[in-house]
């Protein structure tokens, strides 16, 4: 892979990092104002749920998107650009957990069971996996 293509990679892995970090945290933080202002409470269990299944994802998918680098005499180099975060597959799945969760945590302010949300969960893993395997089979 050429250099071109691996900084590119590293500037696209960093975007979307940066953005999963601020919709989480302004998700989290629309929710905790809202949450005080309607039940009076700041901190639900399901807001602690999915908080801690987004820091999870988002420290796993920011530790397999950083690249590595070399550091030489008078540059550095990039080795390995990380894992692509605008691929399809493990990635994905990961991403919509993020994206899930942040789902499950505002429809929470709402509705009382918005947990059953989560159930989109492994459905969504059955069909990346599974479905999207026996598709490109087929061709």
């Amino acid at each position: 892979m050429s250099g071109d293509a691996l900084k590119k990679r590293v500037r696209r892995n960093k975007e979307v990092i940066q953005f999963l970090f601020v919709l989480i945290a302004g998700t989290n933080a629309v929710a905790g104002l809202l949450g005080w202002l309607v039940r009076g409470k700041v901190v639900t269990l399901l807001n602690i749920l999915t908080l801690a299944v987004e820091a999870g994802v988002y420290y796993v998918l920011k530790k397999i998107s950083t690249p590595v680098t070399a550091h030489g005499e008078k540059k550095t180099e990039i080795k390995d650009g990380g894992a692509d975060l605008h691929s399809r597959g493990v990635v994905h799945i990961l991403k919509e957990v993020v994206y899930i969760s942040l789902a499950a945590k505002v429809a929470g302010m709402v509705w009382r069971k918005s947990w059953i949300i989560f159930a989109l969960v492994p459905i969504t893993g059955y069909y990346e996996i599974f479905r999207r395997r026996d598709m490109s089979k087929k061709r």
